[in-house]
């Protein structure tokens, strides 16, 4: 199924139709034909009207039938009860309870549909979600009754899908295909995390049918129609314009809650906000080629495990008649001129949809999408054929530069394909020392009896020789780099080989104690540790007499010790950057940010951790969900710090220098720049801050304590299925659990070690659930945990479900008991020490340490008053606002050996 979904199609909507339900699809001068030749020329053969739009009428299926295209049938009824008590908003009880008003209504529209040849699939309602009903209510009953309602009247047996976009693992109802609806690498998530879902759906199909169904996706990210800007963009869209614009205004409005703010967050993913606001035809351009055409190819090149992919976009987004949905109060403030012709008006989704949709399509897949000069790079091929025949064609791939001049690159003839069927096979792309230029279009054609019968294509961006930093300024360089000894036979390459290939003088160091002796630092990739961390004094006053340092990733979610708003999150991968000063020397050569990202290939997300967004930004990236009012967040940052600076790079490119051409350039440029004596204006000056104020949560692993949880832990990591009281994690299924956590000792991402229970070393228990809303079955409190020890520290790796409260409220509580008899309740509060689990931002006393998607563990950390005072037992309290989840508690040792001013004290005493 080469789908388009059909949701509002308001340029040809008609009135209501015996007052019970909106009818669309009024042929009105030839439009709607227009509009379903559009649809043939994007290459789409199924049409899924949605079922919150209106009744789609027999003029729409007459055509349909004439043109052939087929037609996913999703009933409407559930939605359009036209009863007093009936309010959509309230909850899905109604829509339950309107199915069953309707069903009668649905066997007259099957009777009257049923021998139109488009009519091909059917739904009865969109997401219908068993979560969002009233305890004990299920679709599925009323599912089965629609189902042998259907069979009943449609003598085809033509195959429905009972529910679009219901999780499969929720129902029970009998189904011929799956619809599972995924936004993940469109409205959140990294795009190479489709790759993961499209490998484990059909698993969880078959572990639920206990049989392979056909499974499709008939409901994923939206492309939109880009002339229609929300008029309160407008404010600030200016700003955005200028060369150095006032960033606290984009903070402002990037974090704004309202829908139209989150519109903005969404574009980020894909084309940029930036752009969105200030250049719409670039934006189209990215944006399709981003969001349609490489989202649609990752569904294609999965042939074998998926059938049909449709975009959630409405169709005046691809093609539209404007002024049947012009806005008149938006003429004067619209960032482009609204066309003045009433005639159809085609966008650039439309040939990303065409391209993406060619029934017979050759897709390529590069490991590293950005070669540079002078060396190959392998490539996948994937060959797919959904036309009707079986095939012989011959391959031709070329490259070609912006002035338009071509060169063949790969020839391959008389390739044989089966209908329906796939094919892969392998060839390396070579970019020659002497090509110049930095971006090339990468052509791929079949030909087919000397016809061309496929086009695609892939922007490359490389590295010229020419464009290489050759030389560099020589300064007193200090080089703090710690990764080859922290992940000693992991093989993760470090900051200091990067530097000893360029030849650049350094004298590797081991502690801040004479920064002084020296004009630059570079901390390298990877290399945050305690011995860092507690020297943010001496940094700071470092680089306010001058000194200039720059910080590559870092895998360790933390604050920096020398400025307490500069923090590193662990928010989850992404592919897209936007840069925001494409005058600052470090992107010299590499402004487009398609170069920073792999459309075609599979090296993984631009960036793993981000930077808390504050005016230091110089690039961008939407790292979480759409709608999380947080999810921006900078990437790279420089700011000035009395006479000196420093500058802060997620960017991953440890891994990447000189194998991707664009991370290369990039390093090379930083470099250069942090050790040139000129500081950019696009650096901008830094608040003055207590550095002493920062919270900074760390332990040594020798001083670490690992408090036993295997006689009072309860549940293990995975569930296979909701609501079972069996299994482990919270009991909500296989998409809601934990098992993907490293046990063993680790420190996760963070600076505290814990020891995690293996589940399979413990009778499958591995961590502590606690009774919160939905699971009244789990114990108000843990049993009694033996410490016996004395500790000047607790840390806790723990995390919420279900937390519905306000910041600052308590969770959940840990009540220590003292060998003198004294207890103390520590209280853990509501996004200051710890959080609901999903999309979970850092807090006050808490650290993000693990994220699985958008699902957190986090770490806390609580000083004991009593540190001399014998701790001999911990219990953990659910305050019964949320689930909560302990996984591992470590405590910092008191070591009695220790004589300090306290001790010498109260042993004299």
């Amino acid at each position: 199924m080469r789908a388009f979904e059909l949701n509002y199609w308001h340029n040809i909507l008609s009135e209501y139709r015996a007052n019970l339900r909106k009818t669309a699809c009024v042929n009105d001068q030839g439009r709607l034909r227009e509009m379903l030749l559009v649809m043939k020329f994007m290459n789409v053969n199924t049409l899924r009207p949605h079922s919150m739009s209106a009744f789609y009428s027999e003029t729409f299926y007459n055509l349909c039938d004439e043109l052939g295209l087929l037609v996913y049938f999703d009933w409407n009824g559930s939605r359009y009860v036209f009863s007093p008590e009936y309010d959509e908003k309230k909850s899905q009880d109604n829509r339950l309870q309107s199915m069953e008003k309707t069903i009668q209504d649905f066997r007259q529209t099957i009777n009257y549909l049923h021998n139109h040849p488009s009519l091909a699939f059917f739904s009865y309602g969109n997401e219908l979600y068993e979560h969002a009903l009233s305890a004990g209510k299920s679709f599925d009953p009323i599912i089965e009754k629609y189902y042998s309602a259907q069979k009943d009247i449609d003598l085809q047996s033509r195959p429905a899908s009972g529910s679009t976009g219901r999780p499969t693992y929720k129902h029970d109802a009998k189904v011929d295909f799956v619809d599972d609806h995924n936004y993940i690498g469109i409205y959140y998530g990294s795009w190479q995390d489709v790759n993961v879902y499209l490998q484990n759906t059909p698993d969880i199909i078959k572990a639920k049918f206990n049989f392979s169904l056909p499974f499709v996706n008939m409901e994923t990210g939206e492309v939109s129609d880009y002339r229609m800007h929300p008029v309160n963009f407008l404010n600030w869209a200016p700003e955005l314009r200028k060369d150095i614009f006032d960033k606290q205004i984009f903070i402002k409005n990037a974090a704004d809650k309202s829908a139209e703010r989150a519109y903005f967050r969404l574009n980020m993913n894909g084309g940029g906000g930036r752009l969105y606001l200030t250049d719409l035809p670039a934006y189209r351009e990215r944006r399709s080629y981003l969001q349609v055409k490489r989202y649609i190819e990752l569904y294609r090149k999965s042939h074998k495990t998926t059938d049909g992919v449709s975009m959630n976009t409405m169709p005046y987004s691809a093609a539209s008649y404007p002024n049947t949905h012009y806005n008149e109060k938006l003429k004067d403030q619209m960032v482009e001129p609204w066309p003045e012709s009433n005639e159809l008006i085609i966008t650039e989704p439309v040939y990303s949809f065409r391209t993406a949709f060619y029934p017979l399509q050759a897709f390529l897949e590069i490991s590293n999408n950005h070669i540079i000069c002078g060396q190959s790079s392998a490539a996948k091929i994937t060959i797919v054929n959904d036309s009707l025949k079986d095939s012989a064609v011959d391959l031709i791939i070329q490259i070609r530069n912006e002035k338009g001049q071509a060169r063949e690159f790969f020839k391959k003839a008389s390739i044989d394909i089966k209908q329906g069927r796939e094919i892969e096979f392998s060839y390396t792309v070579s970019i020659p020392e002497n090509f110049t230029a930095r971006k090339y279009t990468l052509e791929v054609f079949l030909i087919s009896g000397g016809q061309k019968i496929a086009e695609n294509f892939y922007y490359i961006y490389t590295l010229p020789g020419q464009d290489r930093v050759t030389s560099f300024p020589v300064k007193k360089l200090a080089l703090y780099d710690l990764a080859t000894a922290k992940y000693a036979g992991l093989g993760m390459k470090n900051t200091g080989d990067i530097l000893k290939s360029l030849k650049i003088p350094h004298k590797l160091i081991t502690d801040f104690n004479a920064l002084s002796d020296y004009e630059v630092l570079i901390i390298g990739a990877n290399s945050i540790d305690s011995i860092f961390l507690q020297s943010g004094d001496k940094i700071n006053s470092w680089i306010r007499n001058g000194g200039r340092i720059v910080m590559f990733e870092q895998n360790t979610g933390t604050a920096l010790p020398w400025i307490n708003d500069e923090k590193i999150l662990i928010m989850g991968k992404s592919s897209f950057m936007e840069i925001y000063y494409k005058k600052h020397p470090v992107f010299a050569g590499i402004e487009d940010e398609m170069a920073w990202e792999s459309p075609a290939g599979n090296n993984g997300a631009i960036f793993d951790t981000c930077l808390e967004l504050n005016d230091g930004f110089l690039a961008v990236a939407a790292a979480s969900h759409y709608q999380d009012t947080k999810a921006i967040k900078s990437i790279i940052n420089n700011r000035k710090l009395g006479k000196g600076e420093y500058f802060i790079s997620m960017v991953a490119t440890a891994d990447r220098y000189g194998i991707d051409g664009t991370i290369t350039g990039y390093v090379e440029n930083v470099l250069k720049y942090i050790l040139s004596d000129t500081i950019s204006p696009y650096a901008v000056e830094s608040r003055e801050m207590d550095a002493a104020a920062v919270k900074i949560i760390s332990l040594e692993k020798n001083e670490a304590e690992y408090i036993d949880l295997r006689s009072s832990v309860n549940q293990g990591f995975s569930d296979e299925i909701a609501g079972d009281r069996k299994g482990g994690w919270t009991d909500f299924g296989k998409d809601a659990d934990m098992r993907n956590i490293p046990a063993g000792i680790s420190m996760l991402s963070g600076m505290v070690p814990f020891n995690i229970i293996n589940p399979a070393e413990n009778s499958g228990r591995a961590c502590l659930v606690l009774a919160g809303p939905g699971r009244d079955y789990f114990p108000a409190r843990s049993p009694e945990i033996k410490i016996n020890n004395k500790m000047e520290k607790l840390f806790f790796l723990h995390t919420l479900m279900y937390a519905k409260a306000a910041e600052g409220e308590t969770m959940l509580e840990y009540e220590i008991i003292f060998e003198s008899g004294k207890k103390i309740t520590i209280p853990m509060k509501n996004k200051i020490d710890i959080a609901d689990w999903w999309k979970t931002a850092p807090g006050k006393n808490m650290q993000v340490v693990f994220r699985d998607g958008n699902k957190c563990v986090m770490a806390g950390e609580w000083e004991n008053p009593s540190p001399l005072d014998t701790i001999v037992s911990l219990k953990a309290i659910s305050k019964g606002n949320c689930i909560p989840i302990i996984i591992a508690i470590t405590g910092k040792k008191k070591f009695s050996q220790t004589i300090d001013r306290v001790e010498l004290g109260e042993n004299r005493k």
